[in-house]
């Protein structure tokens, strides 16, 4: 009978990765900035979080950070048993953002453990008139719910985790109103605790490293249409690497570095 569990444990996740993987390397492959019509949907381009917006969004290699999965949905899976964060930010004195993100560690016999977690943002616009009294104010919103699945896998070199976001997009402006399901999806590779007594004797607290690295392609999917233009979603590929230095309990360091291009735009490193 155990042996019988275990099989079906290991055809499941073999299943599980199989068709993240499959998510990762195919689902870039859609359509492009079609007759030359840029990228648009600038909400999608900001990741939410004051303080991750702090250092320029480098989440695609981070670990234990709910936001990360907003960069690399794989990052979700090396988060702690539950993980919950809330955002409020001001753009410009009337554009506002509000973002909220929850992931919860559950482990069952079938899929053994995985890493799920919901997030929702919402961007808006109070009623403005930019006709001088010509015509009626207009308002404006953007709202982005996501559902995000992880799985990490241990090797002897550390682990690996697989993820995947699925979102639904809505934008609305003045009568008009699109949306449309987007996709995301990443890697990420941690190392094992790496002992650093030379560091640990100059800085005390500091005494274990961890590295990672985590590569994502996210904002895939259909374009959006308001009227009769299509509007490309930003379809975003990332590269990101981090450092971690100290522990739970004690002194943390941070070092992150991300590349990030956008489908149409040049690269940039944060």
């Amino acid at each position: 009978m155990e042996e019988n569990g275990g099989s079906a444990m290991k055809f499941s996740r073999f299943i599980l990765t199989s068709a993240l993987l499959w998510i990762l390397f195919t689902a870039g492959g859609g359509e492009s900035s079609a007759q030359g019509i840029r990228t648009g949907v600038a909400f999608l381009k900001t990741n939410p979080g004051a303080r991750q917006q702090g250092f320029g969004s480098s989440l695609t290699g981070v670990l234990d950070e709910i936001h990360g999965l907003y960069a690399n949905p794989a990052s979700l899976g090396f988060t702690r048993e539950w993980n919950w964060a809330a955002s409020y930010s001001k753009l410009m004195p009337e554009i506002y953002n509000t973002s909220f993100a929850f992931g919860h560690k559950n482990t069952t016999s079938l899929f053994g453990t995985n890493y799920i977690g919901i997030s929702a943002s919402y961007l808006g616009i109070p009623e403005f008139d930019s006709s001088e009294g010509a015509a009626d104010g207009v308002s404006a919103n953007d709202m982005l719910f996501g559902t995000t699945i992880a799985h990490p896998f241990r090797f002897g070199f550390g682990q690996i985790a697989l993820g995947t976001n699925l979102k639904y997009y809505r934008s609305t402006l003045a009568s008009f109103q699109s949306s449309t399901w987007i996709l995301d999806a990443g890697l990420l590779w941690r190392s094992n605790r790496i002992e650093t007594p030379g560091l640990a004797d100059k800085i005390p607290g500091l005494e274990k490293a961890i590295f990672s690295a985590g590569f994502s392609m996210t904002q895939l999917g259909s374009p959006l249409k308001h009227d009769i233009n299509n509007t490309p979603l930003p379809k975003t590929m990332r590269f990101g690497a981090a450092m971690h230095l100290g522990s739970h309990t004690g002194m943390q360091l941070h070092f992150l570095t991300d590349y990030k291009k956008i489908l149409d735009e040049d690269g940039q490193f944060s």
